[in-house]
């Protein structure tokens, strides 16, 4: 008993400076990935935060452009983003029998140019323009027909030139060649 007395501190001392390395070993290291995880979760946690912050923003605008869905169509429409070359020939051929005019050839060969032209302004990188040329048939009236239909229309379609020559002589027939542009969004 007299010897554990003795060394009573001695045990005391160890068993702390045990604890102690224990503690510097094991727990410190699982303090520092816990304060790690905790600063990775806050991040998320504030992500998480802007994001529900973020979404009743994006239904009020959502809410506000269904306000607006009919000159959205029109826009749409007008440069529409799927436009295949057979849906614009097949608009193109529509519009010049409507107008009693003739389609006789259609050149769509500057839309497979290598590098296709661009529009320019403040959207240019998001739109491309589509040049093709077309040889047309019929009478004046038609033509003037046809280039008031162009107008009117929804579809974004400019003409660049425009000639004509009469097909015989005695003739109320013009051909007419023009060269016309559209565009598209990409």
């Amino acid at each position: 008993m007299v010897i554990l007395k003795r060394y009573t501190p001695i045990f005391i001392i160890l068993i702390i400076f045990a604890i102690a390395a224990a503690g510097y070993f094991f727990v410190w290291p699982l303090n520092g990935e816990y304060t790690d995880i905790k600063k990775v979760f806050d991040i998320k946690d504030e992500e998480v935060k802007a994001k529900q912050e973020y979404l009743p923003k994006l239904e009020a605008i959502s809410q506000r452009l269904s306000e607006y869905s009919e000159e959205i169509a029109i826009v749409n429409s007008a440069i529409p983003s799927d436009v295949s070359i057979a849906a614009l020939f097949d608009y193109f051929e529509k519009m010049t029998a409507q107008s009693g005019l003739i389609l006789k050839n259609v050149d769509g060969s500057k839309l497979f140019d290598s590098s296709p032209a661009v529009a320019t302004g403040e959207f240019s990188e998001k739109i491309e323009k589509m040049p093709f040329s077309a040889t047309l048939t019929g009478e004046y009236d038609s033509f003037k027909n046809f280039l008031k239909d162009i107008y009117l229309s929804s579809r974004m379609i400019n003409i660049n030139l425009a000639e004509f020559s009469l097909i015989e002589e005695d003739s109320t027939l013009f051909d007419f060649k023009i060269n016309l542009e559209t565009q598209s969004y990409k």
